[in-house]
């Protein structure tokens, strides 16, 4: 389900919903939610001050839903965004969203921080239900015993079909969830960490290109 605010107001704002009951069947989402016996999840598309702003009132919404995994990705560019006044200042970094995952997981007792993906800007917060005794995370999916389950036609539920996670997906991976079975081409200069440090970035890098340029040898990639 996608959660693209906690209150109202904020949601009319950015989701500019189309029927006038739109919180209510927000509500009735939520709770439809919690009732599935497979896995479910909450993604939550964030955005710097637009809604990424008290983790406890999010928190409060996702607990209603109760779902198996909450992904908060960092927004990324888009076609829109000229037309509703955002710009990249509204687009965290991915230590932000690793951040602002870790206030939600402070406000939802029985769930952990478990994956990072560094590439999409996404972090996945997980239920306890998926770590194992020893604190092993088990978010993978095991599609065999899905198949088997599906086909018995028995109730798939949600942790009768998990596969261990695997180190490379891990929270404070070297990789920071990039899967060693795919070539990761990497800037010479590496992105900004936090948000405040975008606008000396871009101005290095915007004055690399142009001294490029000037001395004939291209663009710097």
């Amino acid at each position: 389900l996608s959660c693209d605010a906690a209150d109202p107001q904020s949601l009319r704002e950015v989701g500019r919903p189309l029927f006038r009951d739109f919180w209510e069947r927000y509500m009735q989402s939520l709770d439809i939610l919690r009732t599935r016996p497979e896995r479910t999840v909450c993604r939550l598309t964030v955005m710097r001050k637009v809604n990424m702003g008290e983790p406890q009132t999010w928190a409060k919404l996702l607990a209603r839903a109760s779902p198996d995994f909450v992904e908060v990705k960092g927004v990324t560019m888009a076609g829109i965004f000229s037309e509703t006044g955002l710009g990249t200042e509204n687009m965290p970094t991915h230590l932000e969203v690793k951040e602002f995952a870790q206030e939600l997981v402070a406000h939802l007792p029985g769930y952990g921080l478990a994956c990072e993906h560094e590439h999409s800007n996404s972090a996945l917060i997980a239920s306890d239900r998926f770590r194992t005794a020893d604190d092993a995370w088990r978010t993978w999916i095991d599609f065999d015993r899905f198949a088997d389950l599906w086909g018995s036609g028995g109730l798939v539920e949600a942790t009768a079909y998990t596969a261990p996670t695997p180190d490379w997906a891990l929270l404070g991976s070297p990789g920071e969830g990039f899967a060693p079975t795919e070539t990761r081409k990497l800037r010479a200069r590496g992105r900004p960490r936090r948000s405040e440090e975008k606008e000396n970035w871009r101005l290095n890098y915007s004055s690399n290109r142009e001294q490029s340029t000037q001395l004939g040898h291209g663009s710097v990639d």
